[in-house]
C-alpha cells in the first residue's frame, strides 16, 4: 500500500495507537482517526472486537473500504468483516477478477473453485505448478518443517 499511494501502511494496533498498558487502544469514539478515507486490505483476518474497535475510531461521515479475502480463514476471524456485510447498513461491492496471478494459474482455478464449494484440482505428478498440496499426518510436525 505504501507503494501505490505514498502513504505509510500501518497495522490495525498500530493505527488505533495499542496501550501495552491497559491492552486497549488510544484511538476510539473519543480520540478518533485523522482520515477522510480509511482503506482496510485483508480484513477477513480481523475479528469481531478488533473491528468494532476499528469502526468506533473513524471519524463521522468519513469513509472506510476494505477487502475481505474469503478463502480458508477461520470462521472466527472472518466474524468481523461478516457481521458488517450481513448487517445490510452499508453498501457491499463483491470483486470476482483475480488480478495477482494470470488466470490460467491454478492458484486462481482452485479460488474460483473453492468459491463455488467445490474442491481445488491438484496438479498432476511431474506437472509444473504454482499450486501444491503437502500431505501431513502431524500439522504441528509439518509447521516445524517450513
Amino acid at each position: 500500500m505504501t507503494e501505490q499511494t505514498g502513504i505509510e501502511a500501518k497495522t490495525i494496533h498500530r493505527l488505533l495507537e495499542i496501550d501495552p498498558k491497559t491492552g486497549g487502544f488510544r484511538r476510539g469514539a473519543d480520540n478518533p482517526l485523522d482520515c477522510d478515507l480509511l482503506v482496510i486490505d485483508e480484513t477477513s483476518m480481523v475479528d469481531i472486537s478488533l473491528m468494532f474497535s476499528l469502526v468506533k475510531a473513524i471519524p463521522a461521515g468519513r469513509r472506510f473500504c476494505w477487502s475481505a479475502t474469503s478463502i480458508s480463514f477461520p470462521r472466527r476471524a472472518r466474524a468481523g468483516s461478516r457481521h458488517i456485510i450481513n448487517s445490510g447498513a452499508i453498501p457491499v461491492a463483491r470483486l470476482t477478477e483475480v488480478f495477482r496471478q494470470a488466470a490460467e494459474s491454478r492458484i486462481v482455478v482452485n479460488a474460483h473453485r473453492i468459491n463455488r464449494g467445490e474442491m481445488p484440482e491438484w496438479p498432476k505428478r511431474g506437472e509444473d505448478s504454482d499450486f501444491w498440496f503437502v500431505e501431513a499426518d502431524d500439522p504441528r510436525r509439518e509447521r516445524r518443517r517450513s
